[in-house]
């Protein structure tokens, strides 16, 4: 996705007087599969939800009493899809605690609903894919970004090239969350500051990096985290679908997330992924 240019066009112009800015608020969770850690997963994906300040207080409200609704099945007390498909006695969906796949996944389907009710001219998601053992291939061979590297390079495009859609000119300031247990704020961070401290960059790269003035990790099991839960469910069903296991639980969910709620999906592999050289910085 070439962003650059038209992200620029967007960054530098201006309303007219009197215009409301819109400080501009995404969310983002991540997903690996293949291996027990991120370094070795065979697949990841990050996902983000944007949604103005207007409505986050009423999204968190509606997601929490998603989740506490019990008529059909017990409350969950939060979403985190990995700990959904465990059998573990940890696991709050676990046997003993009342769940059993027919109940996890009519909790996913009773929030994908709820996405689905959402304005989508005032929310959106945002999932990037990565086939992560494409990506170590080429670095054999190559200096190449990480497949984290990716993900975070082109989340805040990615949010900025829709909210610059729906309201062009009007973007102020942009504030970035991550899931607290994940290693995509890091990056995020030393990302932030290759770009902006490139005084000659002339592209447009370095205003739209400009614009984001905070990052911050929350943990995403509690109801300020409600966004990040939304964004586990789409990450977990991208890499669902580029690494299926064989497993039928939920092999249709990202099929049907496509379907009902308002959201971009872009997906890297051998195909497409030398589309990153020189347009992605590497480590």
């Amino acid at each position: 996705m070439d962003v650059k240019s038209y992200l620029g066009r967007i960054v530098l112009s201006r309303p007219n007087d009197g215009a409301l800015f819109i400080p501009v608020k995404a969310y983002f969770d991540g997903s690996h599969t293949g291996e027990s850690d991120w370094k070795g997963a065979s697949h990841i994906a990050l996902a983000g939800f944007a949604v103005g300040d207007a409505l986050l207080a009423a999204f968190e409200d509606g997601w929490q009493a998603v989740l506490g609704d019990d008529r059909y099945r017990p409350r969950a007390p939060y979403l985190h899809m990995k700990e959904l498909r465990s059998d573990s006695a940890k696991s709050p969906f676990s046997k003993r605690n009342g769940w059993d796949n027919t109940k996890r996944k009519r909790l996913v389907s009773d929030l994908l609903d709820y996405l689905n009710s959402l304005d989508r001219e005032r929310t959106h998601y945002f999932v990037c894919g990565v086939d992560a053992g494409a990506v170590r291939r080429r670095q054999q061979q190559m200096a190449f970004p990480s497949a984290i590297r990716i993900c975070t390079h082109y989340a805040p495009h990615y949010v900025l090239k829709w909210y610059g859609e729906k309201f062009p000119g009007l973007i102020s300031s942009m504030h970035i969350f991550f899931d607290r247990d994940e290693p995509f704020e890091d990056d995020f961070k030393a990302l932030r500051r290759k770009q902006t401290s490139n005084r000659f960059e002339i592209a447009g790269n370095k205003e739209i990096w400009e614009l984001v003035k905070s990052e911050t990790a929350l943990s995403s099991k509690t109801k300020e985290g409600s966004a990040l839960q939304a964004a586990d469910l789409l990450a977990w069903a991208t890499v669902r679908q580029m690494n299926p296991t064989g497993s039928p639980f939920l092999a249709d969910v990202a099929v049907k997330a496509k379907r009902m709620v308002s959201s971009s999906w872009t997906r890297w592999n051998d195909s497409n992924l030398d589309e990153v050289i020189d347009k992605v910085p590497t480590d």
